[in-house]
């Protein structure tokens, strides 16, 4: 049994000579086709197709979108054939076919697999720096050693490098093209790979480049066609993307070597779950979901429980991570069940999140607080360590800002009328982008030697400045590089309480969530906001890449 490479194209011919030259040149030990479907370039690329001999050749007349394109090169394959989806701008790499083969075969539950590389979301990618293709060839030949200790169930793999069983193809079918021209094709075919009983491997000891972002033109019409496909996901599946994340998060709270037994509430589709199982296979993983179509899911790869059942599991567990606040509200017995599973030392982590009426962090904590607090739970939350019996995400309670305003060195002092002026005249300055680096800088230093409190600069800035939010953002952008960076959290949680529909500061929120590591929650803040214009759009699609 062989391997049909399926690459579909459209114009950037230079890109898909040199993924060609790769494949010719290292897979020279496999039994392979290369099968090109061109959705009608105008450039040279048909003509230097034609004059490939040793290439299968699909010209349309149109651009028939990514999953159409693919379905057209299965089609036509040898149908004794493995397939494998190839992004045009690849460049593959020594051993890397008969790496992905050997990790398909070695199980029979294996269905699809997929390599590492520079330039892929889902934690796809890993860190490296080639300034050249022979760098790209000298670090891949050290890399790509075969190692089972490397392969890593997935819930989901990107679809730049997707290789199918034969089998698994036969059994689920082609791409689904309601996802014209592309993207969300390979989160809904790998949901359907996983739904009918076969595992995702990543394989983690097999890199190939990626250069990224060739075959699309991240426009607007880019982005209005991630919502309308992500709408069509929905649409067919019942949840949405978000019941993929992995919650990397959670495995800070784990310590390490450690035999433990962990409940996840709201674990979506499992992802954190086989996650965490792959980093700590001694560790026991349950979840606990209410949409029945992602729990469908989970159940392939974790052990679903009902927690109405907690009370006659006799189970006890060490960690308890609590994902969905929403799905909470609407099972509050689901907290009172929990003292059924708890030991003396069971740590209860809580990731507030945005979801429908839950944009105000403050609100969520607030409702879990009062939640966990009636049920006879005690919360203590640190910023340096997480201590008790329910720990809470540092960035989840941002918005708590009387946390954030216990800053030791801050004596606020009786307030001066000439420092008062001062502030004024470099608020303005902020305002009309006049030095407004520096201008911010100095308002920081006043604050935080205490020669002005916050309330008096809110107070300020609402009797002298028009645009508060602009201002109050800015000051936090230049504070990002300096020893005030926490008073500039303040403003900004100021800022988003003032209008919470301000487009600058809910990008620069998720923007500020995904850089401290909370990309999950900064996605699911961002997400949420309802007008998207363009540079909404585009920072959803950056933190989506970045994941």
């Amino acid at each position: 049994m062989g391997t049909s490479i399926v690459i579909l194209t459209h114009n950037k011919l230079n890109y898909t000579k040199l993924c060609i030259d790769s494949i010719r040149q290292y897979t020279k030990d496999e039994d392979y086709e290369i099968i090109i479907v061109d959705n009608n370039s105008t450039d040279e690329t048909r003509e230097w197709l034609a004059a490939n001999e040793d290439l299968r050749v699909i010209l349309n007349n149109e651009n028939m979108g990514f999953p159409k394109g693919c379905n057209q090169g299965i089609e036509i394959s040898n149908k004794e054939n493995d397939i494998l989806l190839l992004n045009n701008d690849v460049i593959v790499t020594e051993n890397w076919l008969s790496n992905l083969r050997k990790c398909l075969y070695s199980d029979d539950k294996i269905g699809a697999v997929g390599p590492v590389t520079n330039s892929a979301s889902y934690g796809q990618s890993i860190p490296v720096n080639h300034a050249s293709i022979g760098e790209i060839h000298k670090f891949s030949s050290a890399f790509n050693k075969s190692n089972k200790d490397l392969w890593e169930k997935r819930i989901k793999l990107i679809g730049f490098c997707f290789l199918i069983k034969r089998e698994v193809i036969d059994k689920v079918g082609l791409l689904d093209e309601r996802f014209f021209p592309g993207n969300f094709e390979d989160d809904d075919y790998s949901m359907r790979i996983v739904k009918e009983g076969y595992n995702l491997v990543l394989c983690r000891d097999t890199f190939i480049h990626h250069y990224g972002g060739v075959s699309f033109n991240r426009d607007s019409k880019f982005y209005e066609i991630i919502n309308k496909n992500n709408l069509e996901f929905i649409n067919k599946w019942k949840f949405s993307f978000i019941d993929l994340v992995i919650h990397e998060e959670y495995l800070k709270f784990i310590a390490p070597n450690t035999t433990c037994s962990i409940l996840e509430i709201g674990c979506g589709c499992g992802a954190t779950g086989v996650r965490i199982k792959n980093e700590m296979n001694q560790c026991k993983y349950y979840g606990v979901e209410l949409n029945k179509w992602a729990e469908e899911i989970a159940s392939k790869s974790i052990d679903i429980i009902n927690h109405e059942e907690f009370k006659d599991k006799n189970m006890e567990f060490d960690y308890i991570f609590i994902t969905s606040l929403e799905r909470i509200k609407t099972q509050e017995n689901l907290i009172q069940n929990l003292k059924y599973v708890l030991k003396n030392n069971t740590k209860v982590i809580v990731n507030i999140d945005f979801n429908n009426d839950d944009k105000d962090l403050i609100n969520g904590l607030n409702y879990i607080k009062e939640l966990m607090v009636s049920h006879n739970f005690h919360m203590v939350y640190d910023e340096k360590e997480f201590l008790g019996e329910i720990i809470v995400n540092r960035i989840a309670v941002f918005y708590d800002l009387n946390r954030y305003s216990k800053i030791e060195n801050i004596i606020y002092k009786e307030e001066n009328i000439d420092i008062n002026r001062e502030i004024i005249f470099k608020l303005r300055r902020v305002e009309f982008d006049i030095d407004k680096e520096e201008s911010s800088e100095v308002i920081l230093e006043y604050i935080s030697k205490g020669h002005v409190s916050l309330d008096v600069l809110m107070d300020l800035l609402s009797k002298n400045i028009i645009n508060t939010t602009k201002v109050l953002n800015s000051i936090y952008e230049s504070s990002k590089s300096t020893k005030n960076y926490l008073l500039g959290l303040i403003l900004l949680g100021k800022s988003y309480d003032i209008d919470k529909n301000n487009v600058d500061t809910n990008i620069l929120i998720s923007k500020m969530l995904s850089e401290e590591g909370y990309k999950s929650l900064a996605l699911r803040h961002i997400y949420d906001y309802k007008d998207k214009n363009e540079e909404v759009l585009k920072t959803i699609s950056i933190i989506e890449r970045d994941m």
